[in-house]
């Protein structure tokens, strides 16, 4: 009797050997990681401005999976050869072909929306309202005159303009630091 025990006992401790060998093989099939596929993107790499040229040393391609890329990234570096970028973009910001300016052109003009027109306004720091005035706040425009009736001169001041966005103050497109005293000279 004892070969017979000993003899089911090697046969269930194979049997259960070859169960867990199984077991094993099919869990460890199911974790094998899914290759993402990954395309190129261009990135910031520091800090750009508006109006300024893309040059090689501000930018890099990063690999990126499909599913995380923007419709219309920048993918090859023919896209931003020549061009300057119309908005800011910061380190780590992926470029997208709506960020980027007419080719060959290389200052704030590409901003101006088509249509549109800037015109310059004289200013001292009192009319400035003491240096509040930054650039994109929205403003509104006045006119004061005088005008004669029935011979008293008499002084008026008419709201020309309303809610008209500042393109610039000086030759600042970005916010101007309250650290600095700048005199505004143009708005």
């Amino acid at each position: 009797m004892k070969g017979k025990s000993i003899l089911m006992l090697a046969v269930a401790l194979g049997c259960g050997l070859v169960a867990m060998i199984g077991v094993q093989q099919v869990l460890s099939g199911d974790k094998k990681e899914e290759v993402k596929q990954t395309t190129p993107v261009l990135v910031a790499v520091q800090e750009i401005s508006p109006g300024i040229e893309i040059e090689d040393s501000m930018v890099t391609f990063k690999e990126m999976p499909l599913d995380m890329v923007p419709a219309d990234a920048v993918i090859s570096p023919d896209q931003y050869v020549n061009r300057a970028l119309r908005t800011r973009a910061f380190p780590g910001t992926p470029i997208v072909q709506a960020m980027l300016g007419e080719e060959g052109v290389f200052s704030a003009s590409n901003e101006i929306p088509t249509g549109m027109r800037v015109a310059a306004i004289s200013v001292t720091a009192k009319t400035a309202v003491a240096g509040f005035v930054n650039p994109h706040d929205r403003v509104d425009i006045q006119v004061t005159y005088k005008r004669r009736i029935a011979g008293k001169t008499v002084e008026r001041t008419k709201t020309l303009l309303e809610y008209i966005e500042v393109f610039a103050v000086d030759k600042q497109r970005d916010l101007v630091d309250s650290d600095t005293e700048s005199i505004y000279k143009n708005i």
